[in-house]
């Protein structure tokens, strides 16, 4: 008897739904973290495997290092969120639970791994009183033997507003990212439309005193960072404004230097913005952001060593709130998640062309809040 074994263009995709209602989201369908194999040449998503375990996982980070994926739990009514490890096994790509730690903040929306695929850092949105304990907004956790989550190596408080009085009334901080050299970690504080760049030991696991470096416009709520592959620049959607910045850095002094700003909106969009992921192409040469009012994909061309941006387009993703995505390790797909029409769309890019293709397939997903390659 012989094995059914994939062919070489498969890859696996991780799906984090919402499974736990709360009053922020009272409808939900997601059963935790789907997987689901996708045909690179096709375009085919297939269904494979589902693990109910942890509640509302956020976002999805993976180690294909340890063959680990990493997911935070965002539920409203805990004072406290939790990030939990789970074994990926490489033949039959099922979940199996490691461990979870406690993210020493709510409403836990984020994940990101060091590159020496060390530490996780965790960025807490926070809601409720300032008070509220333990009330961390950032939080850095080790990786231990065998991929397990240790507790906290550090953390950060912040106390912000912004003009924006119902979506800035205290700080938000909801993306982390560290540098490829991973001496410093780059933090959006949506709350107070501010970036903060925190100096990094990867010794011990301990930040640094940070900069901080005002948003493209007040009121922007910058929320999803992205980075350049080879040059030294940040990208951050601005989820009030409708737009991606891109910010020249400077590694030696991790000074940001605002460069340029481009539209993830068509014309004449008179709704309130909604700008949510932000992407980078694996070429370098296009950077894709999702808008959750106008249900579409920007495609943003870089030129300038990545500093400059222009949008060339605006696909709709053929569903609703489309929170999230990522690009295929080819650089041929992306898989949209429609958060709010419990659907996963799958859309053909054209990396010669620059052009982005209206989806190929729709594939029935409750409520998903993020998309991962396990690559």
């Amino acid at each position: 008897m012989t094995t059914k074994r994939e062919p070489a263009s498969s890859a696996v995709v991780a799906v984090g739904s919402l499974n736990r209602a709360s009053k922020y989201y009272p409808d939900v369908a997601g059963i935790g973290i789907s997987l689901f194999r996708f045909n690179e040449d096709s375009g085919e998503l297939r269904f494979h495997h589902a693990s109910q375990g942890p509640d509302n996982p956020a976002f999805l980070a993976y180690s294909a290092e340890r063959r680990v994926l990493y997911a935070v739990s965002e539920i409203i009514d805990w004072n406290e969120g939790v990030v939990s490890a789970f074994d990926v096994d490489a033949e039959s790509c099922l979940l199996s639970y490691i461990n979870m730690q406690p993210t020493l903040g709510n409403v836990s929306a984020h994940v990101s791994l060091h590159p020496s695929q060390n530490f996780l850092a965790i960025s807490n949105y926070s809601i409720g009183p300032t008070t509220d304990r333990p009330g961390r907004a950032v939080a850095v956790l080790p990786i231990g033997q065998g991929g397990q989550v240790l507790p906290p190596s550090d953390s950060r408080t912040h106390s912000f507003t912004g003009p924006n009085h119902e979506r800035q009334e205290r700080s938000h901080v909801h993306c982390s990212r560290f540098t490829p050299d991973g001496k410093a970690l780059f933090v959006s504080e949506f709350g107070g439309d501010r970036i903060a760049v925190y100096p990094f030991d990867p010794a011990v696991g301990a930040l640094g005193d940070p900069q901080w470096f005002d948003a493209a416009e007040s009121g922007a709520g910058p929320r999803h960072l992205s980075l350049h592959p080879r040059h030294n620049v940040l990208y951050v959607s601005n989820e009030l404004q409708g737009n991606v910045a891109a910010y020249r850095n400077e590694r030696s002094s991790n000074a940001l230097e605002l460069s340029s700003v481009a539209s993830t909106l068509p014309a004449g969009f008179s709704a309130t913005p909604s700008t949510a992921e932000v992407t980078i192409h694996p070429s370098g040469r296009f950077v894709f952001a999702s808008d959750r009012a106008n249900n579409s994909i920007a495609v943003i061309a870089l030129t300038d060593e990545g500093s400059k941006l222009e949008t060339t387009s605006i696909v709709g993703t053929g569903g609703s709130a489309p929170r999230h995505f990522a690009v295929a390790p080819s650089g041929r797909w992306l898989i949209v998640g429609n958060q709010n029409s419990n659907t996963l769309a799958v859309m053909p890019f054209d990396a010669e062309q620059g052009t982005l293709g209206p989806p190929i397939r729709r594939i029935e997903c409750g409520t998903p809040f993020c998309v991962e390659f396990l690559a």
